[in-house]
């Protein structure tokens, strides 16, 4: 238990930034690895995250951090930052490795948005990259509410 809140501590000194003072994005995130149902009667059971699956937390309309649950080999591609989908709307200005100086290399398309993978890793589990944005506002999907509204 020690080593466990020793681990957990280590990597929120560099990603803390990513989880203290944010909401939750849009979407929860994208990836293959689903939690079975059963809150807490599943801590028994070992879930293995790869490095498809991805989180999102937000601290403004300007940042959004992207938790990667598992180191990349190469690219990692969120696919739900296609410029097809819609779901941001807003231009990307930078990404960041939390706790690297190094510098990041991506792109984004109809694909989504691919960030080339830095030479290490400043942690060894769930890596954050820190998104900015020009500025980011929730779509209209919907419509305007009064117009649905006596």
């Amino acid at each position: 238990m020690k080593d466990l809140l020793a681990n957990m501590g280590e990597w929120l000194s560099v990603n803390g930034e990513a989880i203290y003072g944010t909401r939750p994005w849009t979407i929860f995130g994208e990836g293959p690895t689903r939690l079975p149902e059963g809150g807490h009667k599943i801590e028994k059971i070992k879930i293995a995250y790869t490095n498809t699956d991805i989180r999102f937390t937000k601290k403004s309309d300007k940042v959004i951090y992207a938790i990667v649950m598992d180191q990349p080999n190469d690219n990692t591609l969120i696919k739900s930052f296609s410029t097809e989908i819609g779901v941001l709307n807003s231009k990307i200005e930078e990404i960041e490795l939390l706790g690297s100086k190094a510098k990041i290399q991506w792109k984004r398309d109809t694909t989504g948005l691919v960030i080339s993978a830095p030479e290490s890793f400043p942690t060894d589990y769930a890596h954050v990259y820190k998104i900015t944005l020009e500025g980011y506002s929730e779509n209209d999907i919907g419509g305007a509410v009064e117009d649905h509204v006596d």
